[in-house]
Order: C-alpha cells, then structure tokens, then sequence
C-alpha cells in the first residue's frame, strides 16, 4: 500500500473551509512560490529541519548523549537527539493511520459543520494515495476540502472530485509567478471549470508587485468568471523554516496600504474583493 506523505497535522482550523477543521498538509509541489511559508512542503524528499541553536556542540558543550551523533562521529542519527537538534520534515501514514487521526474530531466537525481540510504544497499530487482515505471519510459524511492551486494533473483532479465538498483555489496571478503565463491561464480555466457544482473559495496572495498589474489581474479574472475573491497579505513568517533548512529565500512581505488600494480597486471593477486576515 501506498503511504502518504504527510509534513504536519493541525486541528482547530478556522480558515480552512467552513466550520472549525483539521487540515493535513500534504508534501510535495510543482511551483516554487518565493514566499512559500511552508517550503518543507516543496521537495518530495525527506529534509530535515536542524535547528542550530539546540545543538550542543555549537556551544562548545558536549552531552553524554553527544559522542553518538553522527555530528560527532556516531552512528547516532541527528533526528534522534533528545534535544530535538534535527527533525524530519515528512511523515508517512497509511490511509487507515490517518483516518484514525482524523476521526478524533468528527464530533466537533458535526457540531461547527466542520470537515477535513488538505493542503500543502499541493495535496492532489498525492490523488491516488488519497483514494482510500477520502472514501472512508465520506462514509462518515464528513466534510472535505482541498486548498489548491490547480496545478496538477487534470486526471488527479478527476479523481478526488466525487469526494471533495469544497476547494479554496490558490491562484498564482502574481507577476513573477504566472499573470502572464498563457498555458497556466488556459490550463487553469479547463481545470476551474471542473470544480462546477462545489463550494470554492478564490484566493490570491498579495505581493507589492501586483499593484502595477492590476489591470491584467481583472482581465484574467473576468476571463476566469470570477467575481468573488479572497486576499491574502504576504508575510514572512515562514523565515525560520527556511533557515532550520538550510535555504535562501526572499522577504516578500508586503505593503498593507497596498493591498487596501488594490482591494478597493478590485471591488471598483466589479469584482467582490475581501482581506483575510490569518
């Protein structure tokens, strides 16, 4: 069987879809946004998250335990230091694992109209293991959600949709992603158009440099038929994964008194936009 490859568990969520819900992220992604705050998710292999200021050895200090690191010539493996020096990134679930996990709440989901919420990275890469796990949650009538950015396989999207209540859509109309990308937009509408029937929620990060696109921005949402649309101000508290692994990366965050021109411009044009504050 099949294991999904899962970077972390968090229940509680209210973001995520309606109700309160607990949301898998799911690793592994096709784009590379700059300000991903979940870069552990981008890769399919198992990194590891090393947080320097827990080892001992940076500090010129050495613990009993220390002679058997692999830092130190052991065989020790850093991800089983008791000080938590190093972490895997990704873990591996059998459907039925997850499911138990998952079914811990199915009270509190009837209760809020709750569900299950998948994410990422780009939760339908991993479609086919999912099959299982998805069919045993609808058996329990529980909501599901899949917060993606259609950028996937059209027969992975085909498969989870009997299943799937919901999607939050992540578009990438961001200038130095795929604003002007004619085979994003093309493929994207195609895969849009799939999602008739379900509950969607449009989202779109925004980044400083949208501001002077915004007229493309309209265009390719009218072209989309989008007339409601979420968004998000990007922030950079995904800093500290980005150094535990070993990565550059780019502090994107962006301007709040842009983001409520750009709002306001939106809803100008017609188009219902809204700040979502996370």
């Amino acid at each position: 069987m099949q294991l999904l490859k899962v970077t972390s568990i968090q229940r509680g969520c209210v973001y995520d879809g309606r109700g309160v819900r607990t949301t898998v992220f799911l690793k592994g992604c096709s784009l590379h946004c700059p300000w991903c705050c979940n870069p552990e998710t981008i890769s399919t292999d198992n990194e590891i998250f090393i947080d320097e200021s827990k080892c001992l050895k940076n500090q010129r200090m050495q613990g009993r335990f220390c002679r058997s690191c692999e830092r130190c010539g052991g065989e020790m493996p850093i991800t089983a230091c008791p000080l938590g020096v190093g972490e895997n990134t990704v873990k591996y679930h059998t459907p039925e694992e997850l499911y138990e996990i998952l079914i811990k709440d199915i009270g509190l989901f009837a209760q809020t109209g709750g569900g299950v919420t998948f994410s990422g990275g780009e939760p339908l890469l991993q479609a086919e293991e999912l099959i299982p796990l998805l069919q045993k949650l609808k058996q329990e009538n529980i909501d599901v959600v899949f917060e993606t950015t259609l950028v996937a396989p059209t027969d992975a999207l085909i498969r989870v949709l009997p299943y799937a209540d919901g999607f939050i859509v992540d578009f990438k109309l961001q200038p130095q992603m795929k604003l002007y990308d004619t085979i994003y937009l093309r493929r994207i509408k195609a895969h849009y158009a799939l999602l008739n029937g379900k509950r969607i929620t449009n989202r779109l990060v925004f980044v400083n440099e949208l501001a002077a696109h915004r007229e493309q921005v309209v265009s390719v949402l009218r072209e989309l038929g989008i007339e409601r649309i979420e968004l998000l101000l990007c922030h950079d508290l995904g800093a500290k994964k980005y150094e535990k692994l070993g990565l550059a990366h780019t502090d994107c965050s962006a301007d709040k008194k842009l983001i409520i021109q750009f709002n306001n411009y939106l809803k100008s044009k017609n188009i219902k936009a809204s700040l979502l504050t996370i």
